[in-house]
């Protein structure tokens, strides 16, 4: 059942303004010159973003010549320029892996990765909650209580999107975050993304390969981000629960800030499962 039609809605990637212009940029790998997709294309100064295409294309909105655009994806070095430098690159722009990247792909499995243990959440009531929004992220909390550090091969979660058409798809990017100080630290840096269908109940990513590893009494945050490179509202239903004393973050936008959801309240927590 639904339990929560949860609204995180953005702005749309439009500002009204006499003095919007706008450019294509393409952006490309400094390894191999291979064009890049899903990259975060974001003018600093006006909050606005894009995310370039599978040929590496994506469109820069602006006011002025001086505005910083971010380019950011996770497994790249990310660079900022103005409109004028990126026009003086003849409008593209390279980006450098993390040279212990190179070789790390994220898997959408069929079965679950090898393992010693899995950790489930035991609570009995789960339910799903629907998240209408274009480019929301969302983490849970997850407290790793093992005596050793243990290596993560991998995470399932649970979807039920019959909202979707049949043709229509949904793009999500994994995320992992090490709370620590009040601050969060990213331990999953990969550029891929997940496909996600009406027929899509389950996923699960093999993340044997990343070399993640998860210490004695740390806590993470586990979750996803949409990824929608046209900017057009989606509903995504996840499967939830409740658990006490634990919360999740939620954004609106790439651009946007953190903000937490405490299950006191009516918070929820996504139900996933992890493998090590």
């Amino acid at each position: 059942m639904y339990k929560h039609l949860f609204y995180i809605f953005t702005l749309i990637n439009v500002i009204v303004s006499y003095s919007q212009n706008s450019i294509d940029v393409k952006v490309k790998s400094v390894f191999n010159h291979k064009a890049i997709e899903n990259v975060l294309i974001s003018n600093m100064i006006s909050k606005t973003y894009s995310y370039s295409k599978n040929n590496g294309l994506g469109k820069i909105l602006f006011s002025s010549k001086e505005d910083s655009i971010l380019f950011s994806i996770p497994g790249y070095e990310k660079k900022i320029f103005n409109i004028t430098e990126i026009e003086n690159l003849n409008n593209k722009v390279f980006l450098r892996p993390k040279p212990e990247l190179l070789d790390e792909v994220l898997i959408k499995a069929k079965k679950e990765p090898e393992h010693n243990y899995k950790f489930i959440r035991k609570k009995k009531k789960k339910y799903y909650s629907k998240l209408v929004s274009s480019n929301a992220a969302i983490v849970s909390t997850y407290r790793h209580k093992k005596n050793k550090e243990y290596k993560l091969q991998g995470i399932s979660f649970y979807f039920d999107n019959e909202t979707l058409s049949n043709n229509e798809l949904l793009f999500i990017r994994p995320i992992i975050f090490e709370y620590s100080d009040k601050l969060n630290l990213s331990i999953l840096e990969n550029p891929n993304v997940i496909e996600l269908d009406r027929e899509t109940k389950k996923i699960i990513i093999d993340l044997s390969n990343q070399n993640i590893y998860f210490k004695n009494k740390t806590l993470y945050l586990i979750g996803f981000q949409l990824v929608n490179k046209n900017d057009v509202i989606k509903v995504i239903s996840i499967r939830v629960l409740n658990p006490k004393k634990e919360y999740s973050l939620i954004k609106s936008s790439p651009n946007g800030d953190w903000f937490k959801q405490d299950n006191s309240g009516n918070g929820f927590s996504i139900d996933f499962e992890l493998f090590f």
